[in-house]
């Protein structure tokens, strides 16, 4: 290759970005770099995941090293294993050194700089005269491929030994040299990692934890460029080493059209949802948190493994109790995807409908050991809604009529086993009778308006609360309406048009019954006691969300909203009216913190009814509350402080960046 300029006038990234696939049109992802920080070094196994990136639904991730260690650079953080007991293997797993022609002098890298772009990972650096570059992507869910390019901008030959250097930390995993490359595994086989580089590398192992790989003496003329590839895959057992590698051999046949495959694909996410984006005071901020929030989502995917038989997404991959796969979580997280990777998003809904019961329950979490799977309870009726943005994102009328009976079967589950009293209005509930899982079952964990909750029976292994709630039966009328839709769109004109009067009562008792003529909002209420609880929540404008006002009763529940007294705070939206006696903004999960998906159903219902201006100020708050949303580098948390815009519990949350997508389309 020849570089037609003067290179003493260009950077070290500028050469490396003008390089082919370095583009710089806005859904270019090199056009994005560092939106979300990927800079991480772990010193043990048992450290937190920090920052790293993972794709294609791959059990496994990596970051850049942290500018403080040296030590590190030329190798890419982890990888972080989430199958089995997760954890960092090591710090850097495969390092790209040089050493001089004689193999005695490792030569020392300058200059280093890392950034993490949408489904890559990048270093640059300088070992003397010769310019680095090292990329990271991911081939598939079992294989990541790094790709190191050396140049040679000076006007003399440079001749180097390239070594891949590996280290493994303590009581991990053990290497072993083989016919195919290197193998790492563990002692239960439950865990093999194998490591493939293009040929002539010679495989070194030191002992169990250190080994390497050396390449040929390298001479590089004058403006020439060399190219470098390694592999490394995880599988989760040794039967599916042989047909894993397989497609390995492939991978590494034409590395270049994995880097190519990549660039396209996400350039094709991006642009998906950019098109999307609707005019707002935030248009400028948007695409950026579109980025980050399309990210987030990525990284949280998990392919299907063992018992899972679809793709699904973690809540988040930076906390170990989130390695499972929620119901409403993923019917939120399909609703946002259908508008970027549809595919994905029909998976999820497969995957939380491949475990629903004879009954038409779907459980609260599935795992891919299903031992685990909570029936316990269920969680908040949002699939119908989720199936809907697919469709309408798609028009794919074929997974409509896959996933209808299943739809029916759970949409009638609820009137038949949380309607204690049949007067059409459901209540949350469990199936063990405890008001822990009935908790469990509304979403709001710890919600005050539980505080004094009680259980009756209401079916075959269940029970439900004595209360009726308007965000349960808010759901429950909204899925109504998306159901007669999607039986239209099927051919099921008479199923729709039962829905459609269903839903028409269903409103009616809505409003006579849950709507508090004396706040001018929507709670829950004691059945039959014609009492409300006096708890002022988000779950009183989910009816906004789905249609269920009148006019006058949609401009009382924005003025609620708007209240700041109530949920007009610093971070608009806390869970809990700020002067309610539970109210906790730090830390209290449910009672006080903002959650974005309750958010971004308060938004969607002003929109709903005309109410777009204040819905547009309310938006811009939220962005720009110096919750670091909008900034690069920083994780998308769990929940966030309304008194501090702090965020809070898990980073990189996934129905956060789903809600966040779907706030800036005005879904």
């Amino acid at each position: 290759m020849t570089l037609m300029f003067g290179l003493n006038k260009f950077t070290l990234y500028t050469i490396f970005a003008l390089l082919p696939g370095c583009l710089s049109a806005q859904p270019n992802p090199a056009a994005w770099p560092d939106e979300l920080n990927m800079n991480y070094t772990p010193s043990s196994a048992f450290d937190q995941p920090g920052a790293f990136m993972s794709d294609m639904g791959a059990w496994f991730g990596f970051g850049v090293p942290s500018e403080d260690h040296p030590e590190c650079y030329g190798a890419f953080t982890g990888p972080w294993l989430m199958n089995g007991q997760p954890g960092w293997i090591s710090d850097g797993l495969i390092q790209f050194t040089l050493t001089d022609i004689t193999g005695k002098t490792v030569i020392r890298p300058v200059g280093f700089e890392a950034h993490g772009f949408p489904g890559r990972l990048e270093q640059s650096m300088k070992f003397g005269n010769i310019l680095m570059r090292s990329e990271l992507v991911f081939a598939s869910a079992s294989t990541a491929l790094t790709r190191v390019i050396l140049i040679n901008p000076g006007p003399e030959s440079e001749k180097v030994i390239p070594v891949w250097k590996g280290r493994l930390f303590a009581n991990t995993l053990k290497a072993k040299i083989l016919d195919d490359g290197l193998r790492l595994t563990d002692k239960s086989g439950s865990r093999v990692i194998s490591l493939r580089t293009t040929a002539g590398a010679e495989v070194e192992t030191v002992n169990d934890s250190v080994f390497s790989l050396k390449n040929k003496p390298l001479t590089l003329t004058p403006k020439g460029f060399a190219t470098y590839i390694v592999a490394v895959s995880s599988f989760n057992d040794s039967g599916e080493v042989s047909l894993g590698l397989s497609s390995v051999n492939e991978v590494l046949g034409n590395p270049d059209a994995v880097f190519d495959k990549n660039m396209v694909r996400w350039k094709g996410y991006l642009q998906a949802a950019f098109k999307n984006l609707k005019s707002s005071p935030d248009s400028a901020a948007a695409p950026g948190i579109i980025v980050k929030s399309i990210q987030t989502l990525t990284t949280n995917w998990r392919a299907k493994m063992g018992a899972l038989t679809h793709d699904g997404i973690f809540p988040s991959s930076f906390y170990k109790g989130f390695y499972g796969f929620w119901a409403w979580d993923s019917w939120k997280q399909a609703a946002a995807c259908a508008w970027f990777n549809p595919a994905l998003a029909e998976s999820q809904v497969r995957l939380m409908f491949s475990r629903q019961d004879t009954s038409g329950m779907v459980p609260d979490v599935i795992y891919a050991d299903p031992s685990g799977d909570n029936f316990r309870n269920t969680k908040p009726p949002l699939s119908g809604w989720a199936v809907n943005e697919i469709y309408d994102a798609t028009s794919d009328v074929a997974f409509v009529k896959e996933m209808l009976p299943a739809l029916l079967r759970y949409h009638a589950w609820w009137f038949r086993y949380r309607d204690a009293d049949q007067n059409g209005l459901c209540s949350w509930g469990s199936a063990d009778n405890t008001l822990e899982a009935a908790k469990w079952e509304s979403g709001m964990d710890n919600a005050a308006r539980f505080d004094h909750a009680e259980l009756v029976p209401s079916g075959d292994h269940a029970w439900c609360m004595t209360q009726e709630s308007p965000d349960l039966n808010g759901y429950l009328y909204a899925e109504k309406l998306y159901l007669a839709r999607l039986c239209e769109a099927a051919g099921r004109n008479d199923d729709a048009a039962t829905l459609r009067t269903e839903a028409g009562k269903l409103r009616t008792l809505i409003n006579e019954v849950l709507w508090d003529k004396t706040e001018g909002f929507y709670a829950d209420r004691y059945a039959g006691q014609g009492r409300f609880i006096g708890v002022a929540g988000t779950e009183g404008w989910i009816p906004l969300w789905a249609g269920v006002p009148d006019s006058l009763q949609a401009s009382s529940t924005a003025n609620i909203i708007t209240d700041p007294t109530l949920f007009h705070t610093l971070m608009p939206f806390p869970t809990l009216a700020v002067r309610a006696a539970g109210f906790a903004p730090d830390k209290g999960y449910w009672r006080g913190p903002v959650w974005l998906d309750q958010a971004g159903f308060a938004l969607a219902g002003l929109r709903r009814y005309g109410i777009s201006t204040t819905a547009d100020e309310l938006l811009h708050q939220l962005l720009t509350a110096q919750n670091g949303i909008t900034e690069k580098g920083t994780p998308l948390f769990e929940n966030y402080n309304p008194l501090t815009t702090q965020g809070q519990n898990a980073p990189h949350f996934s129905w956060s960046a789903a809600h966040l997508i779907l706030m800036l389309m005005q879904r």
